[in-house]
């Protein structure tokens, strides 16, 4: 049986799901008292409308945006016979669109990745398709065992390959870091020829069901992780913090913890790697020390605003922004007082302590990443639209609430805009936006 931190994980997700459903039965009654807020109207730069309804996390690479145009969801409604997915180029300077791929009628299971000149992106069944950067044809098919397919999605590049996790937390194999050597690709044989290469375990560690689940990280050839394990109790809830050598594969540090879960995510700044989760924490990049850390006290659950994270954070003028999972129905269902539940944080980036935070009216669980721009922060949020503060007071500048926004993990950001995804719940497309802070 597995242990009751996973259980208690599933309950959650279950919980979080109604509170957000709940949120959007009740939006028609909070819509009065949320239109006595600021009204912002967005400076719209352009629009274009894409099939991105059902999408991991666009990949930026300068001035373009890497679409993964699909809708899973009308396959399941009945308008489509198959899963299929395109991958689109767009040029982030004017909205138009440079190139769409041809239709791989499979299941994307990992966010795009550039190298060089070329897009890898992995889909059901352990397959990676390569993409070429120029044209957007396919210029490589690549199959391998299923077991070792990217199910986080995990996949980042460093020196020049692939890595990824094979979590599943079944038990069938030693789970942890793979590697993909690119280089084994034979582009000649074109697409028609699907070549089987497998990818090889560089990390694992020496318990079953301990994998990577949190989106791996790298800087200078390191590639940086936090394992997940699915049965603390049995493993003693050891959670380790690798840092191995991309080309040598050899580990430069592991440090273990029994604070954090490993679900949150990991970001560098400077020769700093911070981790938002239900703790916030920062390590040293070379000796893997834990130089600062924020739990929760839960003795002052009543005195003190829960600053855990459940986004990326976003670093500026010496503040973190972020968000997490809270919601308008927390206070009630935990019997925290309602001005301690924030689902919008900012806390100062070296003593991490609260700055200022907000929980808008009627508002669902949180995780999209701010952006800071202007002296603005701007919040994309589940049902109450685009929000926009003053970044160092938390006033409430004004909320678009026309706009559904739909968030990015990382919202994008080239030449003075920020881009942001309006949904269409109706007709099951998005319209990306481009929108001048």
């Amino acid at each position: 049986m597995k242990h009751n931190k996973l259980c208690s994980e599933i309950i959650f997700v279950i919980i979080c799901f109604i509170l957000v459903s709940c949120t959007g039965c009740i939006f028609d009654e909070k819509k009065k008292k949320s239109s006595e807020e600021p009204v912002y109207e967005p400076d719209v730069v352009w629009k274009l409308e894409t099939n991105a309804y059902d999408t991991y996390q666009p990949t930026q690479n300068g001035q373009f945006l890497y679409l993964i145009e699909c809708n899973y969801t009308s396959v399941n409604e009945g308008l489509e016979q198959e899963y299929k997915f395109s991958m689109t180029k767009v040029d982030l300077l004017d909205g138009h669109i440079v190139w769409t791929s041809p239709e791989i009628f499979r299941v994307n299971k990992s966010p795009v990745v550039v190298i060089n000149d070329r897009l890898y992106v992995q889909t059901s069944g352990g397959y990676l398709y390569v993409i070429g950067d120029d044209d957007g044809k396919i210029d490589a098919v690549v199959s391998f065992t299923r077991i070792y397919m990217d199910r986080g999605p995990t996949m980042i590049s460093c020196g020049g390959n692939l890595f990824w996790s094979n979590i599943n937390g079944e038990g069938v194999i030693n789970e942890g870091l793979l590697k993909f050597d690119v280089s084994k690709i034979d582009f000649t044989l074109g697409p028609e020829q699907v070549q089987h290469i497998e990818p090889r375990l560089v990390w694992t560690d020496d318990v079953a069901d301990v994998g990577i689940l949190m989106r791996p990280v790298a800087k200078d050839g390191i590639v940086y992780f936090q394992t997940y394990d699915f049965w603390q109790e049995k493993h003693g809830s050891i959670i380790k913090t690798v840092a191995i050598d991309a080309d040598s594969e050899v580990v430069k540090w592991q440090t273990p913890t029994t604070t954090m879960n490993g679900d949150g995510h990991m970001q560098i700044f400077d020769d700093r790697l911070y981790f938002f989760e239900n703790v916030i924490s920062c390590y040293d990049l070379e000796t893997g020390k834990c130089l600062k850390e924020k739990c929760r006290d839960t003795e002052k659950l009543d005195t003190e605003v829960y600053i855990g994270a459940d986004s990326p954070a976003y670093y500026s003028d010496g503040k973190f922004y972020y968000t997490n999972n809270t919601s308008w129905a927390t206070s009630s269902i935990a019997g925290i007082p309602q001005n301690m539940v924030k689902n919008i944080i900012c806390i100062d980036a070296k003593t991490f302590a609260y700055v200022w935070g907000d929980l808008p009216k009627g508002c669902g669980s949180l995780n999209s990443k701010p952006v800071v721009a202007n002296g603005k922060t701007f919040v994309a949020t589940w049902g109450r639209g685009l929000r926009v503060y003053n970044s160092e007071t938390g006033e409430l500048i004004g909320a678009a609430e026309n706009i559904n926004t739909h968030p990015f993990a990382d919202p994008p950001q080239y030449n003075g805009c920020i881009y942001y995804f309006d949904a269409d719940h109706k007709n099951l497309k998005k319209t990306l936006m481009a929108i001048k802070p």
